[in-house]
């Protein structure tokens, strides 16, 4: 089992060489073939005194090895950050492996500056280092060295070479061992340097007594020597997207001739400038002494081509799934034809930007086919849609409760109203509740979010209702008493009155609440005594059927 303690992970990327007004073409220099031709390959040892002990080799698979650009979103375990290229090259090489041994590996490649004009080698790195707390010349390393193969010696800037420790500067730690340093670009100037070969060269090394190790992951840019592309714009376009190399600590745009500053970032968005406009980025590496500052080239071309790119500002997602950033929806609106490419803040490449599942600030670059560029940022949220509740003021029957007054609502989310915690039992009239009780809203969003929450409903009840009817009655014609009927008072729904005789034979009925009995028996009056009342109805604040009974006597 490896033991992290001593790990050295060092990661390249994007090797690129820009000149203003000469590009030169190196065969494979950036793997495009999907193999090492035209790379030289070496294996070693670290020796006691820091020295490495080196002969030519093949490229062992074991030592080197080729690995093509996937959607597979696999990380670093110590960094964390993709083991793929963020430049969008579509093969990288693993330099190291994690075997033990006192083991050293390097790889180079030959090229020959142009005779005339000014270049620049842009590379990209980050660097994970354990340090095993060894002497300084036998821990784990990596350096990143130019050689002037025509005057024989190294070039001064830069020369990297990082030695495990806790000193490092620009390195974070991740924990009790690890440090970090996190991806970063420089440059080699190569100004002076017209007509000579130079040979560039990635070595990493195990410690000393082969427990500790390193490995690289480099990538190159085959257009050697080409200024910054893609700076393009359309005639209906009302910005244009600047973009620099990824990587540097800082970015100063300029005029060619440096005298009108533009502004500063990566990514600057301005007015188109007129068509052929040569422009200049100052850029700085991180950390002093860990590169050289240099000076990079475009020109900005106008486009005869249509072009309109528009994406959504923001996309909410719902928690514990992911968000599409490729869904049409997205860029809807935007010019037929168009190039998507996918980013995150750092401007690296997405992955998989069809699944994304942290929040955050990503970016979406458009490209039509005659070039025109353009940059937008997207946010991407999760969260359910906002339902804040305020149970509403309690209330006596028959006054009732409107639950879509209980809390405010939000634009693109639709609401419903339900009597159960699940939210499957829709209510008959949510804006008229007229019983005590806890109820539940569900608010959905336009993604399908749902969030539900309860509301508290209080309806005190009214006064105790009452069915009151008088003992007797004298049906006889003198308009005094001569009718009998049932009084109710309070929420009480009249469904019926029923009148037996003695015998419980049905002698009247009514469902009409102004009816009276007026004491006659099928058109005859009925004989004086006692007959027996029955009053049906609905308790409307309990909803339940009550029943009062009684007797009365009928006199003549």
């Amino acid at each position: 089992m490896f033991s992290t303690k001593g790990v050295l992970i060092i990661y390249l990327i994007a090797v690129t060489i820009f000149l203003p007004s000469l590009s030169f073409a190196q065969e494979n220099i950036g793997f495009e073939k999907g193999n090492f031709d035209n790379w030289d390959f070496a294996i070693g040892k670290l020796e006691a005194d820091g020295g490495i002990t080196a002969y030519n080799a093949f490229a062992d698979p074991n030592s080197f090895t080729m690995l093509k650009k996937d959607q597979s979103g696999l990380t670093d375990d110590y960094g964390g950050f993709s083991i793929f290229s963020p430049n969008g090259g579509k093969y990288s090489v693993k330099l190291g492996n994690t075997l033990y041994g006192n083991r050293a590996q390097q790889m180079s490649y030959k090229l020959k500056v142009p005779p005339t004009g000014s270049s620049s080698i842009i590379f990209n790195y980050a660097v994970v280092l354990v340090s095993p707390g060894h002497e300084p010349n036998q821990q784990p390393r990596f350096t990143v060295k130019i050689y002037n193969v025509t005057d024989d010696k190294y070039l001064a800037c830069p020369s990297f070479d990082f030695i495990s420790s806790a000193n490092l500067p620009g390195f974070k730690l991740v924990n009790d061992s690890v440090f970090v340093k996190p991806w970063s670009s420089a440059t080699i100037n190569l100004t002076g340097l017209n007509n000579k070969e130079i040979r560039i060269e990635f070595t990493v090394n195990h410690c000393f007594f082969g427990q500790h190790f390193g490995y690289a992951y480099i990538d190159v840019n085959e257009n050697i020597g080409a200024a910054i592309e893609g700076n393009n714009y359309c005639a209906n376009q009302p910005a244009i997207t600047l973009s620099a190399p990824p990587g540097f600590a800082s970015y100063s745009w300029s005029t060619a001739d440096f005298k009108t500053p533009i502004g500063t970032g990566q990514y600057l968005s301005i007015p188109p400038p007129p068509d052929q406009t040569k422009l200049a980025v100052l850029v700085t590496p991180y950390n002093n002494g860990l590169g050289c500052a240099d000076t990079l080239y475009t020109t900005v071309h106008d486009i005869n081509a249509e072009f309109k790119f528009v994406a959504k500002g923001t996309i909410a997602g719902c928690p514990g799934t992911a968000v599409d950033l490729t869904k049409a929806s997205v860029t809807a609106g935007s010019s037929p034809g168009l190039k998507f490419d996918y980013l995150t803040d750092a401007f690296e490449y997405l992955p998989s930007p069809d699944y994304i599942t942290g929040a955050g600030l990503y970016y979406i670059r458009a490209t039509n086919p005659g070039g025109c560029s353009n940059l937008l940022p997207v946010t991407i949220t999760f969260g359910l849609p906002e339902l804040a509740i305020s149970n509403p003021a309690m209330v006596t029957f028959p006054a009732t409760v409107d639950l879509s007054r209980s809390f405010t609502p939000q634009a693109s989310v639709t609401y419903g109203y339900y009597t159960n915690e699940a939210a499957t039992i829709p209510m008959p009239d949510y804006t008229s509740v007229q019983t005590s009780g806890t109820y539940f809203i569900k608010a959905e969003s336009a993604e399908g979010c749902v969030n539900i929450q309860p509301v508290v409903v209080t309806v005190q009840p009214p006064a105790p209702f009452t069915i009151t009817a008088p003992n007797t009655f004298t049906p006889n014609g003198d308009g005094i008493n001569d009718y009998f009927a049932v009084t109710s008072t309070g929420y009480v729904l009249f469904n019926g009155l029923s009148i037996y005789n003695r015998n419980g034979t049905l002698i009247f009925h009514t469902t009409n609440k102004t009816q009276t009995w007026d004491g006659r028996i099928k058109g005859q009056q009925a004989s004086t005594g006692t007959y027996y009342w029955v009053f049906e109805g609905y308790d409307n604040y309990y909803h339940k059927r009550i029943s009062e009974s009684s007797f009365i006597t009928l006199i003549r």
